[in-house]
Formats: C-alpha cells, structure tokens, sequence
C-alpha cells in the first residue's frame, strides 16, 4: 500500500527520509514514496502525479521553515481529491496551534511516543481497508516497541541540529529598543556635525592670532566652509593690530571743539 511522505526543506526532508525507512519495519505491506527516489530520467512531474493518485495515506512532514511552503500547500490539495485518502500532518518541533489553513483542517501527529503510535495504528487501517494483509493489534503492539527507540533516535537528531541553526526569535520590544537607539545615536551625530565649531584665526589661515578675528567652521553632511569672520568691519595687514576708522567730519569738528577748549 502507498504511503506518500511529503516534504519541503532540508529538516522536513530528512524527517520524510526517517519515515521512509522506518514504517516498513513495522507494517511491511506499506510501501512509501519520497520524491527524492524518483529515479534519473523519469518524467518528475508525471512520476509525482501518479504517486498522488494511487496513494492510500499521506504524510507531510511540517517544520517552521515550511509552513508557508506552497509546494506541500500543493501536494496536500492533491492527496485531499483522493478517493479514500488519509492526509496526516507530522509535525517537528511543532505544536498544532502553531498551522494555519489550509494544513490546519488536516489531522495532526507531533514527535510523541503515543501519538506516532495513533499515526500507525491509522496506516495499518488503511492496509485493512485497501485488501492487503494489516497487522492484528498484539503483533503490531510488539514490533512497534522494537522499533520505536530507532524512530525515536533518528527525529531527536534532527530536533538537536535545528536547535543548533535556529536563531533565537526576539521579543518585539526588544527589537523598537534597538531601533529607538539607533535613531538616538543617529540624532547626537547630526548634531555634533552640525555644531559650530569655533577655531582661532591665525590656526586657520596661518595669519598672527588677534581678538579682532576668529575663524567659524560649520560642518554638515553634505558640505563643510569656514568663513572668516571680523568682529570689526576693518581688515588688518599680517601683524597688525585692528586700525582705526577713517575721520568723519563729525569728528573733526568735536576734535576742534575739544582743541579750541
């Protein structure tokens, strides 16, 4: 009897792959089919659409990077339009709250002892209702014993190295925490390059320092100047101090005033 193992991802694969060789050894009239083993040369699609309709119960192998996976969206529509099917769900390191529909209509079994247990007591229900040869409740009970620890070993592997890969999933406060500093961050530099930055004269321009002068330097992100910048409106030669302005006849007149005094 087919049993259909889907998968999606490197995690589901090598859980499919775990099932591939497992479920014989407790129900030898199962025959599963993995995509993987198409062999080189077969038409892939034709091969997969066959596999789909002859198939009596269907495994899809669900891990968090697959959840959203349209291709095994795909293949649980076309296992669902076959007659008599069973469409299971297993999932890894998963909860069932964790699916959403579609997948979430679907029957699910999670990494436990006695839910797998369910799972093959499903599979050898189909065996009974496809004609062949199932297994009475005693010999099952004893040959799933046997092989559950080997089952068991193989998906405790595949748990450890996800655990190994996964980063772990940051809170939402702590993520607006870490952008609210960078922005912060981001505001102090604009305004430390913004800032006026006050340098004496003679630094800049190489001229003798004088209190008459300084130099202003505005630094922006697109541009930096300085401009030179007299506290009085009189330039000086190089060593000089500031000269007075010229006389007005204002003063002059004051002069004469004071002289004739």
């Amino acid at each position: 009897m087919k049993v259909f193992l889907g998968w999606s991802n490197t995690k589901s694969f090598e859980t499919a792959q775990a099932f591939n060789e497992w479920l014989p050894k407790v129900i030898q009239a199962v025959d599963p089919f993995i995509s993987s083993g198409i062999p080189k040369g077969k038409r892939w699609g034709k091969v997969l659409i066959d596999e789909l309709e002859e198939t009596k119960v269907g495994i899809l192998c669900l891990t968090r990077e697959n959840l959203d996976s349209n291709w095994l969206l795909y293949e649980a529509g076309a296992l669902s339009k076959t007659k008599d099917a069973y469409v299971c769900t297993f999932l890894l390191n998963l909860k069932p709250t964790d699916i959403e529909e579609p997948l979430a209509s679907f029957q699910h079994t999670i990494f436990e002892k006695d839910d797998i247990r369910k799972l093959i007591d499903t599979i050898n229900k189909a065996v009974e209702n496809s004609g062949e040869r199932s297994l009475s409740e005693n010999h099952l009970n004893i040959i799933f014993e046997t092989f559950w620890p080997e089952l068991k070993e193989e998906l405790k592997n595949i748990v450890e190295k996800e655990a190994e890969v996964d980063q772990p999933i940051r809170e939402e406060r702590e993520i607006l925490e870490e952008i609210l500093a960078i922005v912060r961050a981001q505001e102090r530099r604009q305004r430390q390059e913004e800032r006026q930055i006050i340098i004496p004269f003679g630094e800049e321009m190489g001229i003798h320092e004088h209190p008459a002068y300084e130099t202003r330097v505005w630094t922006t992100p697109v541009e930096r100047r300085s401009e030179v910048v007299s506290k009085t409106p009189i330039k000086t030669r190089r060593g000089e101090g500031p000269k007075k302005p010229p006389a007005t006849e204002e003063d002059d007149t004051d002069n004469n005033e004071d002289s004739e005094g």
